[in-house]
């Protein structure tokens, strides 16, 4: 009778914890797109990107635009406290506080963190700028410290860049599945050539500055604290309809969040 009790006990156990995980697994991941920058379309590309490649695999979104009447706002951004990631396309924005807030806030708590393009420059005033009339919370360093590279402007290709796979990233789960190791960008190339040890670069772009081939690097992964970071200086529009870009962004939001990119065949 004793084992009997203790038999109903144990299935009693597995079942109620596979439950449990049952639950968690069914759990829907819930991505925070923070969008505002006035210069490469974000506000469309970003959103039909997560209409096309999130939705279709259960991964809900959640759109945060800046205020068109006042750039350095996000209404809304309170709702990045329950998302899982935060899909950043941000240019020249510094925050208030209470806003900023929710940001540091996330970060801190060693969420994943997805930088696009002008990310890099999300939380900083353009150098000599006059000082807005209302108090902002800068960031300047987002870059360095949460990004894991540093920009300093970008060269003036108006013929592009040609993007390649470094050839030692080429099993990189980020880069599972490309149509291709290589395409063309009709983005200006950025310079973030200063990286942190932490840093791993898995494309490059080159161009030609004043005659000369020059080399950058456009996509990578960082870890800052607890938090899975993957930047790239990609995201020019057209970049959105590139199959390869749009794979490499999928993955990397499935990569940072600890799902297999196996998920994305779904």
């Amino acid at each position: 009778m004793r084992n009997q009790k203790k038999i109903c006990v144990a299935i009693a156990f597995f079942c109620v914890s596979g439950l449990a995980r049952f639950a968690v697994a069914a759990q829907p991941l819930r991505v925070a797109l923070v969008i505002g920058e006035d210069e490469y379309q974000a506000r469309d590309t970003v959103p039909a990107f997560a209409e096309q490649y999130l939705k279709p695999i259960g991964i809900e979104s959640i759109a945060i635009h800046a205020d068109p009447a006042k750039p350095n706002h996000f209404p809304g951004i309170e709702q990045l406290d329950s998302a899982d990631l935060l899909v950043l396309y941000v240019r020249r924005r510094p925050l208030p506080a209470d806003e900023m807030a929710h940001i540091r806030k996330f970060i801190a708590d060693g969420k994943p963190v997805i930088g696009i393009r002008t990310a890099c420059h999300a939380f900083a005033s353009r150098p000599g700028a006059k000082s807005p009339a209302e108090k902002l919370d800068e960031w300047p360093d987002f870059d360095r410290q949460v990004l894991g590279g540093h920009y300093t402007n970008h060269f003036m290709n108006k013929d592009g860049t040609d993007v390649g796979v470094l050839p030692e990233a080429k099993d990189n789960p980020i880069l599972n599945g490309l149509d291709t190791t290589s395409f063309h960008s009709n983005g200006t190339l950025y310079k973030c050539g200063e990286l942190n040890s932490k840093t791993v670069v898995l494309m490059n772009g080159t161009t030609t500055d004043q005659g000369k081939l020059v080399t950058q690097p456009v996509a990578w992964t960082h870890e800052f604290g607890k938090s899975r970071v993957f930047f790239t200086s990609l995201g020019h529009p057209d970049d959105f309809k590139q199959p390869a870009f749009n794979k490499m962004l999928l993955n990397a939001i499935l990569w940072a969040t600890n799902r297999s990119p196996s998920d994305a065949a779904k």
